[in-house]
């Protein structure tokens, strides 16, 4: 079959449908993606729209393997129980989707990232709407407006991270973990990386914290407890570190937050949107966090 352009809302045999539908491109690492698809589900309910739901993608933060489901690591029913969901992959296998919005400095699918990249080639995506007057962070509001205004069948918005939506956290709160059958005592996610240059404008003793601020709470909080470090510089950790064995190896990022959530203390970065969904998560559970 080959795929058509939307431009009249499609009846799908089945399922009862929204006005129109809501596709938002994977976009960045697998945190990244898994906050856009819960602000999609917010913006679905709040525009009556079908939301497309799509695989999680490699990014440069974990590059290798294939897409796979968020059903591999999440139970979604919660999340899912007011807005009707289908298969990004499945759908668009069907039909094009053109002008996805976009804004800031976000121009283009190279800025976009890998994740975003991969799947609009995949896709058959090939054009943005580029919207030049908005902000940096654009509210929610904004992005439903320019849905209403553009009245397109299939809404598109490309990096969904980057707009402000306040406070979902009950949203985040509805997603549940499949079976957990590895524990820790305390996990510390000492993010590194491309947090070298993106901690510069920001506070660097909590964003890029020095190594002794690790080196401290292992020697003064952690003698005795089934200790993890979370990290994307395993090199620096193994080198500062000699004395540090870790407990579980070859965890993907999901399986990482999976144990943040669990553990009984946990040390993270409030710049990261990984430690900033596992305070969600824990704090839901009775669950103390302390960041840098």
């Amino acid at each position: 079959m080959v795929p058509v352009i939307l431009s009249i809302t499609i009846l799908v045999p089945g399922v009862v449908l929204g006005r129109g539908f809501l596709l938002a491109l994977p976009y960045q690492g697998y945190a990244n993606q898994l906050t856009c698809l819960v602000r999609a589900v917010y913006l679905a309910e709040q525009g009556n729209q079908t939301l497309l739901v799509p695989n999680v993608y490699p990014s440069k933060h974990d590059p290798f393997g294939e897409p796979f489901p968020f059903s591999r690591h999440f139970d979604l029913t919660d999340l899912f129980a007011n807005v009707t969901v289908l298969p990004a992959e499945d759908f668009l296998g069907k039909h094009y989707v053109t002008g996805c919005l976009t804004f800031g400095k976000w121009t283009s699918f190279d800025r976009l990232g890998d994740p975003t990249r991969s799947f609009a080639n995949t896709h058959h995506i090939e054009d943005l709407d580029v919207m030049a007057d908005w902000p940096r962070n654009p509210t929610h509001k904004q992005v439903l407006e320019e849905i209403n205004r553009k009245k397109q069948s299939v809404a598109c918005i490309a990096n969904l991270q980057h707009v402000h939506f306040g406070n979902i956290d009950d949203y985040i709160n509805k997603i549940k973990w499949q079976d957990q059958k590895m524990h820790i005592d305390i996990a510390i996610h000492w993010r590194r990386g491309d947090f070298a240059t993106a901690c510069l404008n920001k506070n660097k003793t909590s964003c890029y914290p020095d190594i002794s601020v690790l080196k401290s709470i292992l020697l003064t909080e952690c003698r005795g407890f089934k200790v993890q470090i979370f990290t994307n510089n395993q090199t620096e950790v193994e080198m500062e570190l000699p004395e540090y064995r870790p407990i579980f190896g070859n965890l993907s990022l999901f399986e990482e937050m999976k144990l943040m959530t669990a553990a009984k203390m946990f040390y993270g970065n409030q710049y990261s949107t990984i430690s900033r969904l596992v305070r969600v998560w824990r704090q839901k559970r009775g669950k103390p966090t302390i960041f840098f």
